[in-house]
Order: structure tokens, then sequence, then C-alpha cells
């Protein structure tokens, strides 16, 4: 599967033949309803290379990837999420994060869509050190921002926090990633 050059972010430049080795892993095509989670081998497959380029400080995290049918909350379909595993899923299968992916929504996505909602995902993910113990400990990241649309066009950047986040779409490269995708 090419990867179109104009829309690889350029700290990934260099690694497209990773990438698309990555995007060729296998995929799930058809779900088996006795199944809640099924392995995301293609997600897996982009996580580890975007872990060992971008996101290094997860070099030595224990990462689950799965696949949910669909996920939603509320009136919103969810594409992805990340979460610390649980004490269990620590215990049992030794993870330190789990990302869950949708299903339906990544069958849609293009290959860069897919590549973004996993640096997205793993961007959840962090590792710090506690301040009592002086332990390294794994832990969940926010988003930079938290903001509703309707409010930034009657008040403007009004947020400290909003300021750099509208430079960085301002300067982004790829504004068009995203169009057509689905909902």
């Amino acid at each position: 599967m090419p990867i179109p050059a104009m829309h690889v972010p350029d700290v990934l430049r260099g690694y497209e033949r990773e990438l698309a080795h990555a995007l060729a892993a296998p995929m799930l095509y058809t779900w088996d309803e006795s199944e809640t989670y099924h392995n995301a081998d293609q997600a897996q497959a982009i996580g580890e290379l975007l872990v060992r380029v971008i996101h290094t400080h997860l070099i030595n995290a224990s990462i689950a990837y799965v696949f949910r049918e669909k996920m939603k909350t509320r009136d919103r379909t969810v594409w992805g999420k990340a979460s610390k595993a649980s004490g269990e899923v620590q215990f049992f299968n030794a993870y330190d994060f789990v990302l869950k992916f949708n299903w339906l929504q990544w069958r849609g996505l293009s290959a860069m869509q897919k590549v973004a909602l996993v640096d997205h995902e793993l961007s959840h993910c962090g590792h710090e050190v506690d301040d009592q113990t002086g332990k390294d400990k794994w832990v969940m990241v926010s988003h930079d921002i938290e903001e509703f649309g309707a409010i930034v066009q009657r008040w403007g950047l009004w947020r400290p926090d909003l300021v750099p986040f509208a430079g960085a779409v301002v300067h982004a490269h790829q504004l068009g990633l995203f169009e057509g995708a689905p909902d």
C-alpha cells in the first residue's frame, strides 16, 4: 500500500517503507459475534513503529491493541480509547495500557487516518516518576485542550491553552487529512 508522501508528518519521513509494511499487517474482515474483543494486528504494527520513532517514552510499556466492533459514548461514535490496564489485566497479562479501536470505523479510515488515530491514542499513554515513592509509573495523559467549537467561534482564543493549539492548526501540513472521514 503506497503512502502519499505529502501526508506523512516530518517525524515519519524516512520511515515510509516501514509504515507501508505496518499498514499491510493482517486486518480483521469479519466480526465474530461471539467475541467482544479481537486482536487489532494492524493497529499494533502501526503502534510499534510509532513507539519506536515518536513515543519513545513507551519503549518499555506493554500495550494491548484490541478492536471492539463498535464504540459509542452518548451521541458520539468513538474511534478509539486508551486506558491504563486494570489491576487484573496487569496481573494476568502484564499489560500497562490497553488501546481499543472501533472496528467499524477503522475499516473506513484511510491509511494515514489509521496512523493518526493510533498516534492519538498513544499520546494518552505517559510515564512519570511518583513524587512520594520516587518510582516510575505509567499514567494517562489528557488532551491539550478541552473546548467546544461554538465557544471558540463566540469568544475566540479566550483561554491560554487555546493559543498554542490554534498555532499548531495553522501550521499543520495535513489540514485535509480527515476530509470525508466517517463520523
